[in-house]
């Protein structure tokens, strides 16, 4: 499918809701992605927040946007592979989900014919796209490839990775701030690992720490709204336990829930909610009572105004009453 014309870019983001209504806030105070440098690097992204989070964000880093659907099997591999990468590259590009079955209108302008569905934007125009679910390696290729062809001189490094051990981790994190005490990155993951703990004084000051301009400010906040959930995370052995649990067992209702509550912790709350509502619909009891409080919980956190979360508050009302 050939890539639509930078006009088209253009007039879609002239279309949809303007970029000054897109800067209001569409969740809770949170896990609301600012237009400054200083942004997420995974974010669902709406026909309200389109101008906003995609078009202008493309005049600072490529933005690659992921066109996927909660029913699509590939996406299930693509979409988590995309979020790894984005995370590595530490902030080299943005990447911007959105599902076409929430978004239709955005689906339609873009020509989505099959999903998953990928496409990089930079200064407001088509660089690259590809369709279906390509190997990892592939799709590094390919995100070099809208580097070289944006023509920027060359690809950031993959960010550095903290150790998966818990231990570990908080070793490295404390040297990480013993090298640099204003080093945000490391006051977040530590942060996490003492809450997870139950220091959640110390863990909190650390979070309190990060300043508003940094990159992890909205990931903090997230933390200290959902340190219940975070800590829930943590004990079942962290995002990257929880996650490689559910996908070697999707079957398995636990191994969802704890997936679900990671994507929630980090910001997906939409994503999140989905899991929970199906799981407080089909569960038994017990099941029902622990996905009923975290999704509690979640919509506090994501707070009004945004209108999947609203028709997911519905949801929730027809279900409980």
């Amino acid at each position: 499918m050939a890539a639509p014309a930078g006009a088209l870019l253009w007039g879609i983001s002239t279309r949809i809701p303007s970029v000054e209504s897109a800067h209001k806030p569409t969740r809770g105070a949170q896990n609301v992605a600012s237009s400054s440098p200083h942004e997420p690097y995974v974010i669902e992204v709406n026909e309200q927040n389109f101008a906003a989070e995609v078009v202008e964000a493309s005049d600072r880093v490529p933005v690659i946007i992921d066109f996927w659907a909660t029913w699509c099997g590939p996406c299930k591999t693509l979409g988590p592979m995309l979020e790894k990468l984005a995370e590595q590259y530490g902030g080299a590009f943005k990447l911007c989900k959105v599902d076409v079955d929430q978004n239709q209108q955005l689906a339609g302008y873009f020509q989505v014919q099959s999903i998953p569905m990928v496409m990089a934007i930079y200064k407001r125009a088509p660089v690259n796209e590809f369709t279906g679910a390509l190997p990892r390696q592939e799709v590094e290729r390919w995100i070099e490839s809208v580097f070289e062809a944006a023509g920027l001189p060359a690809t950031p490094k993959a960010a550095e990775q903290a150790p998966t051990d818990p231990a570990a981790a908080e070793a490295w994190y404390r040297q990480k701030l013993g090298q640099n005490a204003e080093d945000s990155a490391a006051r977040l993951g530590l942060a996490r690992i003492l809450m997870t703990r139950g220091e959640a004084e110390d863990a909190e000051a650390l979070l309190h720490a990060i300043p508003g301009a940094a990159p992890e400010y909205g990931a903090a906040l997230a933390t200290l709204a959902l340190k219940e959930l975070v800590v829930e995370v943590g004990q079942a052995g962290g995002d990257a336990a929880v996650r490689e649990r559910h996908s070697a067992n999707p079957e398995d209702v636990d191994a969802a829930y704890l997936a679900a509550l990671a994507d929630g912790t980090a910001g997906r709350y939409s994503v999140a909610l989905e899991v929970l509502l199906s799981q407080i619909q089909t569960g038994k009891a017990p099941v029902r009572e622990r996905a009923k409080k975290s999704a509690q919980i979640l919509f506090q956190a994501a707070g009004r105004g945004d209108a999947e979360i609203e028709r997911l508050r519905r949801k929730l009302a027809t279900l409980l009453y």
